[in-house]
């Protein structure tokens, strides 16, 4: 299936992967955004893939499989920053 997409200005903001029981997001965060990102109070999981995410040129895609309602509360708060 392909992914569901949003974004704001001409960007993409979130993009939603679904598979069978399972939902992964995908936000791309640049530099500052990343260490707000990180500043959040957030589950351990989400914290873990910020910081494992590796550094491209567009900032860090980082994927997070959404296995609950707290990770899925942490997905908005990142897409929050990243529509700044």
């Amino acid at each position: 299936m392909a992914p569901s997409r949003s974004g704001r200005r001409g960007r993409a903001i979130l993009a939603l992967y679904p598979g069978i029981g399972s939902l992964v997001a995908l936000v791309v965060l640049d530099g500052p955004q990343v260490a707000e990102a990180l500043a959040l109070r957030r589950t351990p999981a989400t914290r873990t893939f910020i910081e494992r995410t590796p550094r491209v040129k567009e900032g860090r895609w980082v994927f997070v499989p959404v296995s609950g309602a707290a990770v899925a509360r942490d997905v908005q708060r990142l897409v929050r920053i990243r529509a700044t």
